[in-house]
């Protein structure tokens, strides 16, 4: 920057005389924060809670279709075992293929 074109008090930091700044210590022990950066801060802010809701979405339908696996394997599990009871009180070979 060259002479008269930015506003800068011995005691802070330099930015140009268009800049809109926050006043001091508003965003922390930092100092203050341009316009510019708080909005590049904020742009970055909702991209990572965009990829945070979809990682989310994408672990409710992992979670959705371990469910709906769970129960087809139980339900299948339960099958086998009405089969094998099935089979064991069998008698005859026409009362085993009654089990199927």
């Amino acid at each position: 920057m060259g002479y008269g074109e930015g506003t800068c008090p011995s005691n802070a930091k330099c930015v140009k005389n268009d800049a809109i700044c926050f006043e001091s210590n508003t965003c922390g022990y930092g100092g203050f924060v341009c316009e510019s950066e708080l909005d590049d801060l904020a742009s970055e802010y909702d991209d990572l809670l965009d990829e945070c809701k979809s990682i989310a979405n994408d672990h409710d339908d992992l979670v959705d279709k371990y469910n709906r696996l769970l129960r087809k394997y139980e339900s299948t599990v339960s099958d086998y075992q009405d089969i094998e009871f099935c089979i064991n009180r069998a008698t005859t070979v026409d009362e085993v293929k009654s089990c199927f």
